[in-house]
């Protein structure tokens, strides 16, 4: 409920808003499921992937919701194929579709958050004797997070970054 609150807090009662608590909410399951099965349902995947299409037409954002799409799948198809099959395919698609809500940039800076958090949160489950390094380690919860974060700050986190080389 506060993250609803939130999201209408920031976007204002909007297409906007309806889109970003259904993307929420579809990110949310993702990644529950994703924890309990090591699985990204094809279903929410394709769900996803028409809703991105739909968000990338209102906002008129067509062209850079496609080479999100894009960009987004590459980076972890190059993965899948140097770690011999280490990351799922659900993964992929999912970065793939968040593309067309967040576009090129922010998918990159999504999974860079992503990459981050969870290498943090897996070193510390490691340290604990949680998990030791052979357990599989469910990545879209990390996604999701950073989807989520670059969807309402990507932009400002592009530019603080960027400002810091000037």
């Amino acid at each position: 409920m506060i993250a609803y609150g939130v999201i209408w807090h920031y976007l204002g009662y909007s297409v906007n808003m309806i889109i970003g608590c259904t993307l929420f909410s579809s990110l949310l399951v993702i990644s529950i499921i994703d924890i309990k099965y090591y699985i990204i349902p094809n279903g929410l995947i394709m769900f996803l992937l028409i809703l991105g299409i739909i968000y990338s037409i209102i906002t008129k954002q067509l062209l850079y919701g496609f080479w999100g799409f894009i960009i987004g799948s590459i980076p972890l198809i190059l993965l899948y194929v140097i770690a011999n099959n280490k990351i799922g395919g659900g993964d992929i698609k999912l970065l793939a579709v968040a593309g067309w809500f967040i576009g090129w940039k922010n998918v990159l800076l999504s999974l860079f958050i992503a990459s981050f958090i969870g290498s943090i949160i897996s070193i510390i489950l490691i340290l604990i004797k949680l998990h030791s390094r052979k357990d599989k380690i469910p990545f879209a919860p990390y996604l999701s997070l950073g989807i989520i974060i670059a969807f309402f700050y990507g932009e400002k986190l592009i530019i603080w970054y960027y400002n810091l080389f000037l």
